[in-house]
């Protein structure tokens, strides 16, 4: 709804402007309606196009709309102003708590790697494990790709924000990963180039991965998760951006080299690293379970909302 202003203004093409008979419609009325789902529908109904979705102005205009009486009109859009400021207060508050599901494993991830303990020691990437970066088979060699190995990109790591990769986004054949560069199971893969550098995953399967992406695959005498959960902390992703933002201006990039000669402080014994990664993936599930709670109640409250709409545009409205 465009506001009342002292001048003229245009708009763009793809828009339509819509005026209404104040004596016959109420604007707030006419607002909620072209949010419901029966508004929807009937545009879905005149939509045109081949390349993309399109509904001409005198289509538009031939879309019917319900017109109960002005004051029952009035009386609508206060039922609906008052159940979707309550609904709105209900989200921000679902937010909130997401929000803070989120900051709680945040934080005790910070903490771990801010206050180490005695019997801490620091090493440089390399000197935990092997190092690579990765490599892209031809493209234009069709057998160097299949479904032997999962092949990694970017888009795939960290794909639902808790360190997972997709694996099944494309792979490579027996004879592509030959041209490629294997990851062993319980390698950390980090994004090294572009505006996600310092993403991070832990992989459960042996992968093979493209030329943004560097791996760490550590030593026996070490437990591998502990490793990933280091690179994701801020002191680790702080180094990884320094050197990236040093490298180049306009693209944050931090080769091999750089990257495997970034620091990460650690407890000597295998079991401690063990019993840290025990406390953050325990952390971390307890996190996802209230992340699942709040999500379901942000999706059942944008139902209710759609059901108040449609309860009131077929006449189901009553006042409480």
């Amino acid at each position: 709804m465009v506001p009342g202003l002292n001048h003229k203004m245009i708009t763009a093409v793809d828009c339509t402007i819509v005026r209404l008979k104040k004596d016959l419609i109420n604007e707030h009325f006419f607002k909620y309606y072209s949010q419901s789902q029966t508004y929807f529908n009937r545009i879905s109904e005149k939509i045109t196009g081949t390349t993309r979705d399109r509904i001409s102005r005198n289509n538009l205009g031939s879309i019917p709309v319900p017109l109960p009486p002005l004051p029952e009109q009035l009386r609508i859009v206060r039922i609906l102003d008052d159940a979707f400021a309550s609904i709105a207060k209900a989200k921000a508050n679902a937010e909130q708590n997401l929000k803070n599901s989120r900051e709680l494993f945040e934080s005790s991830l910070q903490s771990v790697f801010e206050n180490n303990g005695e019997g801490w020691e620091e090493k440089r990437v390399k000197d935990l494990g092997i190092t690579q970066t990765g490599t892209t088979p031809k493209t234009i060699e069709k057998e160097n790709y299949g479904d032997f190995i999962p092949f990694i990109k970017p888009a795939d790591i960290d794909f639902s924000g808790i360190g997972d990769l997709r694996y099944d986004n494309e792979g490579l054949s027996e004879i592509g990963i030959k041209k490629g560069r294997k990851m062993e199971s319980g390698s950390i893969l980090m994004v090294c180039i572009g505006a996600t550098i310092g993403k991070a995953g832990f992989s459960e399967l042996e992968v093979s991965c493209n030329q943004q992406i560097n791996s760490l695959t550590v030593k026996q005498e070490y437990e591998p998760k502990f490793f990933y959960y280091a690179m994701t902390s801020k002191e680790f992703q702080e180094k990884v951006l320094s050197e990236g933002k040093g490298a180049q201006a306009t693209l944050p990039i931090i080769n091999k080299s750089k990257w495997e000669n970034l620091t990460i402080n650690f407890p000597k014994t295998k079991t401690e690293q063990q019993t840290i990664v025990h406390l953050l993936d325990s952390l971390r599930t307890e996190t996802q379970k209230l992340e699942t709670i709040y999500q379901q109640k942000l999706k059942d409250l944008e139902e209710l909302k759609k059901s108040i709409l449609q309860k009131a545009f077929n006449g189901e409205l009553k006042t409480s």
